[in-house]
């Protein structure tokens, strides 16, 4: 069995807020090695207990997270290069019990790359939350701060 992640060690990436790694830390996903239960205000008299945060499973940094049912389907191609054909509302080949409706442009493993960043870091966050990531941490996520020996530097927000 794996020791928890502990509470220092996620503060320290750079898209952990305090407040999502004190909900991992109330969830029991976290180990609070620096007083992050201590720190949290008190809950106002008679207001009830805490909704229950819904979240993505948490993987370890080097690991990358994608549901099954996506990977196994044909919602991510291997498909040519140049203009990409546009689906409406198109059922995707999926494993039984899973059904995919797309509506786009077709999908490429590059797609894939881009969304396993996102989730990786979504992975930390309540579902429903907004998720914020500058270009930066995706790019450095995917591998390409440094593209024709520059350095890519950035701080948009999308």
């Amino acid at each position: 069995m794996t020791a928890k992640k502990k509470a220092s060690d996620m503060l320290k990436e750079p898209h952990a807020t305090p407040a999502m790694v004190r909900a991992m830390v109330e969830l029991g996903r976290v180990e609070d090695d620096c007083g992050l239960k201590q720190d949290a205000a008190p809950s106002a008299p008679g207001s009830g207990p805490l909704a229950k945060v819904i979240q993505l499973p948490v993987w370890p940094e080097a690991v990358r997270g994608v549901p099954n049912g996506v990977l196994r389907s044909a919602l991510f191609g291997a498909i040519k290069k140049g203009p990409r054909r546009y689906l409406s509302r198109e059922r995707i080949a999926s494993l039984e019990g899973v059904e995919i409706l797309y509506t786009g442009e077709r999908l490429d493993q590059g797609d894939l790359d881009v969304w396993q960043a996102v989730l990786h870091i979504a992975r930390l966050q309540g579902l429903g939350d907004e998720c914020r990531a500058t270009a930066y941490q995706l790019l450095k996520i995917l591998g390409k701060t440094k593209i024709n020996n520059l350095r890519v530097k950035g701080n948009d927000r999308f």
